[in-house]
């Protein structure tokens, strides 16, 4: 089986349509190589499509990935971290 069809096979687990199973729980079974190249597949192109990191280097991009959790949130809804002030009125 080649790379590329290995990787969009298991990109497709990751799909919201998996059991809800989250994105974490499904890549933790795979070796560090195999989920730095399926988190590059799925979000390198919208990390260099953004002005911050469009001249980043490949090192700093991959740490980002492997350091970060993916949350979706549906269109209109306020996100609020803690301890900050909602200003809507």
């Amino acid at each position: 089986m080649t790379s590329d069809l290995y990787i969009q096979r298991v990109t497709s687990l990751v799909s919201p349509t998996h059991l809800q199973a989250s994105e974490e729980q499904v890549l933790s079974v795979y070796p560090t190589a195999i989920r730095r190249r399926i988190l590059r597949y799925l979000y390198l192109k919208y990390l260099k499509g953004s002005y911050l990191f469009e001249e980043a280097p490949q090192r700093l991009l991959d740490a980002l990935l492997a350091a970060s959790r993916v949350e979706t949130f549906m269109p209109g809804v306020d996100i609020i971290g803690v301890s900050q002030q909602s200003t809507v009125g």
